[in-house]
């Protein structure tokens, strides 16, 4: 969450995860406290939330609430540079625009090198057997979440696992 406006290390008050309940969506606040902002694993499900609802366009713009339609539109709030995203009305953070840029530049960053990689080894993604995903942001991922907007590649989830702290 480090450099968004709505971002916070995962502890106590964190949405650490969003997920689809019913037409909308539901988190979890680390602590069950009340929420202040998004960790790490919490942008990502909120990146791919906004994309199954049709609130973020692939290329990254938050759509207006009209283009949206329910429900949807209920997420979407006017911004000052465009529209933001707004899990609840009440809560005194969203994620702008700017947000969406600057999460879209690290994950660029991360595949870039992972492409590097590959191709100084002379792999490509489906010559690998699995990935391994470490540190703290890596072990709270929702694999197909983080597929979905493109952050790891899309392999079948039983070849993705989870390292822990592997420093």
């Amino acid at each position: 969450g480090a450099g968004i406006s709505a971002g916070m290390r995962a502890v106590p008050g964190a949405i650490d995860q969003i997920y689809p309940e019913g037409e909308g969506l539901k988190w979890h606040v680390i602590g069950s406290l009340s929420p202040r902002g998004f960790c790490g694993s919490g942008l990502v499900d909120a990146l791919a939330g906004m994309l199954a609802l049709g609130i973020l366009e692939a290329g990254g713009r938050i759509r207006a609430p009209e283009e949206v339609g329910p429900p949807g539109s209920r997420y979407v709030a006017p911004g000052s540079r465009g529209y933001d995203f707004s899990l609840d009305p009440g809560f005194p953070f969203r994620l702008t625009q700017a947000d969406i840029r600057k999460i879209q530049l690290a994950k660029g960053a991360v595949a870039a090198g992972m492409i590097t990689l590959l191709e100084h080894v002379g792999l490509k993604w489906g010559d690998l057997d699995e990935i391994i995903l470490a540190g703290g942001f890596g072990n709270y991922l929702n694999i197909q979440n983080a597929q979905r907007i493109g952050l790891i590649p899309r392999l079948p989830p039983e070849r993705v696992q989870f390292a822990g702290n592997a420093a």
